[in-house]
């Protein structure tokens, strides 16, 4: 499939938040180790050869290690001033950072590193077989619901939805818009088991 073929079927941006501050680890999670990469590395390279326009990165603003890396591998750095904000208000600078001609966004956790691509993959599918049955500017949230019947990331905001997670702030992410508006949400089921976030110590030691 071309780029503008690409393109024309469906304009999806990818959003990796990673400016936590890694308080419960101790230590820049991001940068650990993980199968011969960093962490972040790794979740990187699961959005290679994906159909996505770009993948946005959101970093701290003075994090020359993580721009570096995210600039390597193709990826667009997206700077947080106030990493302290927590979650929601660093999903709300990725989503400000989108063109207007963005359809929709899928969002990922820069600490989920046992995510699998064809996840990834799934709800971008999803998107344009829903696509393909709406009318432009459809109200569509997809979500993945994993083998062990955890919901989670990745999940996918289309563009009607885009005013609404500018607006985030603090630690309280899409969940709220999502609570709000069940009638418009999809499920991609995955046979994969749920990826767990590498939020402490004890966390990295069972997974590595």
């Amino acid at each position: 499939m071309g780029e503008q073929k690409m393109k024309t079927m469906s304009e999806i941006y990818g959003i990796i938040l990673a400016s936590g501050q890694s308080v419960r680890m101790g230590t820049e999670k991001l940068l650990l180790p993980w199968r011969g990469v960093s962490l972040l590395e790794y979740v990187l390279r699961k959005t290679k050869g994906m159909p996505l326009i770009e993948t946005k990165v959101v970093i701290p603003e003075k994090n020359e290690n993580l721009k570096r890396m995210v600039s390597n591998y193709g990826c667009t750095p997206v700077y947080n001033r106030w990493p302290h904000r927590g979650l929601g208000s660093s999903l709300a600078i990725a989503i400000q950072s989108l063109p207007p001609s963005a359809e929709g966004a899928i969002i990922l956790l820069g600490d989920q590193p046992t995510l699998f691509e064809e996840d990834i993959k799934k709800i971008w599918l999803t998107y344009t077989g829903i696509r393909r049955k709406q009318e432009d500017g459809s109200k569509i949230i997809i979500q993945t619901k994993y083998s062990n019947c955890k919901i989670g990331h990745p999940v996918l905001f289309s563009s009607h939805f885009f005013e609404e997670l500018r607006a985030l702030k603090g630690d309280k992410g899409g969940k709220e818009i999502i609570r709000k508006n069940a009638s418009f949400l999809f499920l991609c089921h995955s046979e994969n088991e749920y990826p767990k976030d590498i939020d402490t110590p004890y966390d990295y030691d069972q997974l590595v």
